[in-house]
């Protein structure tokens, strides 16, 4: 089917459509696929899913004088780049990084998770598992008398971060998607009517 246009700024508005869908299904896919579970080597699971609303993209034309189209996607979460190149963190102040044990969504290891070690209200104690590793968490006592104990951290002096977030490349699945769409669409169009030519 043909797609009338009469001035270039009935073109571009054409190709802002095809890459504005684009831009909708680099979102649609980072949210679906990379970031909704499990945990793996190219996908993330979701715990506050401020990583998954921090993904956009846009596209905009820019002018009068100038027709351009201008595009970009984009993750506001301070954290997308480790996720994204991966890395080694590393504690700033601490001589340990507290990591939370997911066991469970709810209850007192989702609580730690949102509070942090020093913030948590309940007195933590220190263990070393039987692997050697070093957790802190709660001290279980029933009838007075210690029956177990609940790990909320493992305590390290750095961890690794594996690139696995995976923006750049699906970025880049949909750009070639994309230019597939925008040549058939450009090809379709008829221009109709005079239209004026712009000075540089």
């Amino acid at each position: 089917m043909a797609i009338s246009a009469r001035t270039p700024e009935d073109v571009l508005r054409e190709a802002t459509k095809v890459l504005q869908r684009g831009g909708q299904r680099f979102v649609r896919t980072m949210v679906t696929q990379r970031l909704s579970g499990p945990t793996s080597a190219n996908s993330l699971s979701r715990r506050s899913g401020n990583l998954a609303r921090s993904v956009g993209a846009e596209v905009r034309m820019v002018g009068p004088m100038t027709l351009r189209l201008v595009g970009f996607v984009r993750s506001t979460a301070p954290y997308a780049r480790i996720h994204e190149y991966g890395g080694v963190i590393k504690p700033k102040k601490a001589k340990f990084l507290a990591i939370p044990l997911q066991k469970t969504r709810g209850g007192a290891a989702s609580f730690a998770s949102a509070m942090g070690p020093r913030n948590y209200p309940g007195k933590l104690t220190f263990v070393v598992s039987k692997k050697g590793n070093l957790l802190l968490g709660l001290v279980l006592y029933k009838g007075g008398k210690q029956k177990g104990f609940k790990p909320l951290y493992v305590l390290k002096r750095s961890v690794y971060i594996p690139p696995r977030l995976g923006l750049r490349a699906t970025f880049m699945d949909e750009v070639r998607e994309t230019w597939r769409e925008l040549r058939s669409t450009l090809g379709k169009i008829k221009v109709t009517g005079k239209t004026k030519g712009r000075r540089r």
